[in-house]
Parts: structure tokens; C-alpha cells; sequence
């Protein structure tokens, strides 16, 4: 039975599909069945995988709306091991179109509990922010991940996420819990990224993974042209870490399994 794992914050600019174009990758090369889910109206991790068609067909889009079973909308991304269900700009009509009462619809929860048996890890690219969309993956998911970019505010920005993460747990009786938080963006030449980590790592103890992405370019180049960095710079230090990332969170499942 598959991980569903949701890459998660209320803020925006944090790493979130990159987190997650990437870490899919690095489970893929491992042989591990992944699916990545584009839950996210722009649709930058669908531009990354999908293929030029990828606005033909079925998008997660048609399964929150009741138009399509999610295992229709499964679609290869060219790389072994590795599916992709592609988003569409029509799911911003999810958050203000007519619909179930905010956090108490779980179709996507249900629809991928079809499918879990299926992949090693389903990995979940929601939105920034806690609409019905976001709380919906959230609905969804075994765990969360929180990229957290090494910058002022970082720890700020980290409580409210316990805080509404933990309030929508609570109302709406939601099984996920913490997964880990994901130091990204780090420069360990700045004193504020360092600082940060630090007190992360302090404040948060064992909610911290030990692998790090760091602030460096090819993960930027990698992302403006479209790939993920492991299949273009995998000696980088970006693409390690993100494999470094992807050994670590395999190495949780499988110890929770025994």
C-alpha cells in the first residue's frame, strides 16, 4: 500500500513544485511507483512532466467533478516509473464554483484509495494556500511535507501553518499527519539562512529531515527550462540533495512498515 505524500504551505515561493517535480523523480529512480498529482490550478508541475498534449484528455480536475475515475486520468511522463496526473486552469472552478462545503468533501481521498495500492508514493503538488482545493489535498493525504525556505519570517510563517494545519485537523477529523519539514533554499554563507535552520532544527526537533536542498542555480536553470534537476545536472549538489531526500523518506516508509 502506497504513501500519499501532500507538499504543503500557505505560503508562496517556498520550492513547493519544484519540491515535489523533483523528489518524484529521484522515487522513480529508486524503482519506486510514483505518481505525482498536480493539484494546483497553474499547473507548473503538468508543464514540467506532461507531454505537448497534455491538455487533451482527462486533468484531476475531472475527478473533483465528478466527471472522470482517477485511474482515466493517469498519464505516462516518459520516465520509468514515474505517472503524472496533469491539472488544467478549470480547477480554480473547484474553489469558486458550486460545490460540498469547505474540508467536508472526500472525493479525492476515496479516489486515490483506489489507486494506492498501485504506487509506492503518491506525491501531491496542492496550492498555496488552505482554499477548498488545499484542504482537500490535505483530506487526502498520509502525511504532509512543509518546504521551508530559509529566509526572515520562515519561523513565522512555519507557526501559522501548525496553527491552521492543526485547526483543520481538529474540525474536520483528518488522519494526516506531519510527514517533515524540508529546509530549502539554504546557504549556509548567509548568516540568516543559517540562523534559520538552526532554530528550526531546535524549535521543531524530529520534525526536520537531515537532507537539505540547497540555493544554487542549476535547480533554478533546471526549473526555467522545464526539467527537473536530477535528469539535468545529477552530479549538482540540488540533484543530491533531493535524492538524499528521497532515501530518506523511503527509509521512513519502510521502517513504519515493520
Amino acid at each position: 500500500m502506497g504513501k500519499i505524500i501532500c507538499i504543503s504551505s500557505q505560503k508562496g515561493g517556498v520550492g513547493k513544485t519544484t519540491t515535489a517535480v523533483n523528489l518524484s523523480t529521484a522515487l522513480a529512480l529508486a524503482e519506486q511507483n510514483t505518481l505525482l498529482l498536480d493539484l494546483d490550478f497553474q499547473g507548473h508541475a503538468t508543464g514540467v512532466l506532461a507531454s505537448p498534449d497534455r491538455h487533451e484528455g482527462f486533468s484531476i480536475y475531472d475527478v473533483l467533478a465528478g466527471k472522470s475515475p482517477v485511474e482515466d486520468t493517469i498519464r505516462d511522463t516518459g520516465i520509468e516509473f514515474f505517472k503524472l496526473i496533469s491539472s488544467d486552469t478549470r480547477l480554480i472552478n473547484i474553489d469558486y464554483g458550486p460545490g460540498p462545503v469547505i474540508g467536508k468533501d472526500s472525493t479525492l481521498r476515496i479516489q486515490l484509495n483506489t489507486i494506492k495500492k498501485d504506487f509506492d508514493f503518491i506525491i501531491i503538488d496542492s496550492p498555496s494556500s488552505f482554499n477548498r482545493v488545499g484542504i482537500t489535498a490535505i483530506n487526502a493525504a498520509d502525511v504532509i511535507l512543509i518546504p521551508l525556505q530559509c529566509e526572515y519570517f520562515a519561523l513565522e510563517s512555519l507557526a501559522q501553518f501548525f496553527k491552521i494545519f492543526h485547526g483543520i485537523k481538529k474540525k474536520y477529523n483528518y488522519e494526516a499527519e506531519i510527514g517533515g519539514i524540508l529546509l530549502n533554499m539554504y546557504d549556509p554563507q548567509e548568516a540568516v539562512s543559517a540562523q534559520i535552520a538552526c532554530d528550526v532544527k531546535k524549535g521543531f526537533d524530529g520534525l526536520v529531515y537531515k537532507s537539505v536542498v540547497p540555493r544554487c542555480r542549476s535547480i533554478r536553470e533546471s526549473a526555467s527550462h522545464g526539467k527537473s534537476i536530477i535528469l539535468t545536472d545529477i552530479s549538482s549538489e540540488g540533484a543530491k540533495s533531493y535524492i538524499s531526500l528521497a532515501r530518506e523518506i523511503i527509509k521512513t516508509m519502510h521502517s513504519s512498515q515493520e
